[in-house]
């Protein structure tokens, strides 16, 4: 299937997904075998979004329904895009190729494979994008006390911005991602309580300090070196615990100015 008949198909199924390669933060802050709600599945959140019975002023309520189904859009654009590259996927390892006569033939034929693939994810993830910024457009319109203050208002803008995390982390914007997470901890102190974000700071912050010592900023670069330390610590107190094994194991190696 050529990239034309690829990108049509995007028009009419939706989606995105690419995999951060590995680096020295995902050696000693993994993946969460138990995902943080919310950011493993987005499917929890839209159902437990409900507009308040107080919720009375007809202007703001416009604004928040129409944030709401932005929000439902941009979240189905990423859920669908995860099925259909693992069907993409399961095609191609199904397909029979009696011309691949040389391994170098094999592995052409799968990279541009796997290169059609990414295009169409990050299509989707652009679009996905799309809807998440005109969302929180709609939010930022809300003046109704009564709607800012609710739990509805409070978990739409906290799920407004995981996926928006989530999409310009796979874009590697680990700067828009770092400032945009440093908002998600501050809504509401339960949220400093999930492991997940605490996880792509100390990412985000590993490759702004990286950047930043290439370019011989060297106050900047300790800047972003002692905020990756602290979410590196705040993920491993939160995941593991403060008094288990695997906390003291990462604290000693943040300690060594790692």
């Amino acid at each position: 299937m050529n990239f034309k008949k690829l990108s049509l198909l995007l028009l009419l199924l939706i989606f995105p997904a690419i995999a951060e390669s590995k680096n020295k933060i995902e050696l000693m802050v993994p993946d969460s075998s138990v995902p943080d709600s919310g950011w493993g599945s987005s499917t929890d959140t839209i159902k437990n979004l409900e507009i308040l019975d107080f919720i009375d002023e007809s202007s703001s309520r416009k604004k928040f329904n129409e944030a709401l189904e932005d929000y439902k859009t941009a979240v189905g654009i990423f859920q669908n895009a995860e099925d259909f590259v693992e069907k993409k996927k399961e095609e191609f390892t199904m397909e029979v190729h009696p011309e691949d006569r040389y391994d170098w033939q094999k592995n052409a034929r799968e990279d541009a494979q796997n290169k059609d693939l990414v295009k169409i994810s990050n299509e989707g993830r652009n679009q996905s994008l799309q809807y998440l910024v005109r969302s929180m457009t709609s939010l930022d319109k809300i003046e109704n006390p009564k709607i800012k203050e609710s739990q509805a208002y409070l978990e739409l803008k906290a799920g407004l911005y995981r996926e928006y995390a989530k999409h310009q982390f796979a874009f590697r914007n680990y700067g828009v991602v770092a400032d945009i997470l440093t908002r998600y901890i501050a809504l509401d102190a339960k949220f400093k309580t999930e492991s997940e974000p605490h996880r792509l700071l100390a990412h985000c912050f590993e490759k702004m300090e990286i950047g930043a010592a290439k370019n011989k900023k060297t106050f900047i670069a300790e800047e972003y070196k002692e905020k990756k330390k602290s979410h590196i610590l705040s993920y491993a107190e939160v995941q593991y615990g403060k008094d288990s094994k695997e906390y003291e194991s990462i604290a000693e190696k943040v300690m060594k100015d790692y």
